[in-house]
């Protein structure tokens, strides 16, 4: 089981605007760079890009190098977040509070076990719905 490499900071701005970059479970056009003040009056790198709706948008170079691959067909484990081949990976039901949902881990390893435990669930009681009660005046 190989582990698919996420892009550095080099590559990044290596990348040629029309680039096509996997950021997340969403496949968009790289668009370029911009250097600009964040909310706390920091110089900050953003990356412009194109979503797959057509709509432009940015995001910060830190966040867009955690989660950003140039391997289209990789996919993100739900538990450990690293890229896999498809092949590498498994769907697996979790059992929630009131029902249960399905997310992608790595086949090999305990990813879907660590995530199980990370959910908490109401403890069982046993209920006695299916035993015949006699009536109260016996």
């Amino acid at each position: 089981m190989k582990t698919i490499p996420k892009i550095d900071r080099e590559r990044l701005g290596q990348l040629l605007p029309g680039a096509l970059l996997k950021l997340g479970s969403q496949i968009v056009t790289f668009d370029g760079y911009r250097d600009d003040v964040d909310y706390q009056q920091r110089p900050t790198r953003f990356v412009e890009y194109t979503g797959s709706d057509g709509c432009r948008r940015r995001f910060d170079e830190a966040i867009v190098l955690q989660s950003a691959t140039e391997h289209l067909d990789a996919e993100m484990c739900a538990f450990c977040g690293k890229f896999r081949a498809p092949g590498d990976l498994q769907d697996v039901s979790i059992q929630m509070y009131r029902g249960s949902e399905r997310h992608v881990f790595c086949s090999e390893g305990r990813c879907a076990e660590s995530y199980q435990l990370t959910i908490k669930r109401p403890v069982t009681r046993h209920t006695r719905q299916n035993v015949r009660r006699s009536p109260f005046w016996k």
